[in-house]
């Protein structure tokens, strides 16, 4: 097995920085037991709060939150330089943007 696909989540896991315990391994090498993590910048675990409690952590929602707004700028720059070519694109980031509130 590569190293690539070693690092690689199983499927269903959305946490960014997940990494396995040992090789082969569904579970994460900075989960602590009872849904902590030991990464400086989460206090709980992406995964265990979105399977016990229904929501992502504050964290990964707001790496979302900017990520979308990175999208938006660059949808409006092209925007500005294309006309109105991209204004379907803007209005799609914009009904995605919405939905997430």
């Amino acid at each position: 097995m590569s190293l690539a696909e070693m690092i690689k989540p199983p499927d269903g896991v959305e946490c960014q920085r997940w990494r396995p315990k040992k090789e082969g391994s569904k579970r994460c090498y900075y989960y602590i037991d009872g849904g902590a993590c030991s990464l400086d910048t989460y206090f709980m675990c992406v995964e265990f709060t979105q399977k016990n409690y229904g929501f992502r952590s504050l964290l990964a929602y707001r790496e979302e939150r900017e990520a979308l707004a990175r999208l938006e700028a660059l949808a409006a720059r092209a925007t500005a330089k294309t006309g109105p070519k991209l204004s379907s694109a803007l209005a799609a980031l914009q009904a995605l943007k919405t939905e997430g509130q």
